[in-house]
């Protein structure tokens, strides 16, 4: 486990300054600018999650470009594309 969290925080730090498709799974519970959604090659409930900040309200199931900012071992964080 400690190896696989490892080479999830290199694959992490890899997508710094990447822009992915994301879809909204969520809005944050705490945070109105604040939501959680995930890429196309991540699973609900078993993958990491994409930490999403966004100005404009996002609806679940909404794809979008999110450009990564940083990361933790099994998530990415980003900011959504001001353009879509």
């Amino acid at each position: 486990m400690q190896l696989q969290q490892t080479i999830a925080a290199e694959l992490n730090t890899d997508a710094i300054g990447k822009t992915f498709e994301v879809v909204i799974d969520e809005a944050d519970s705490q945070d109105a600018n604040l939501y959680h959604g995930r890429t196309s090659g991540d699973c609900p409930e078993v993958d990491g999650q994409v930490f999403v900040q966004s100005d404009r309200k996002l609806k679940p199931g909404e794809y979008l470009p999110v450009t990564i900012t940083d990361s933790y071992e099994y998530d990415l964080i980003g900011v959504a594309s001001q353009s879509h």
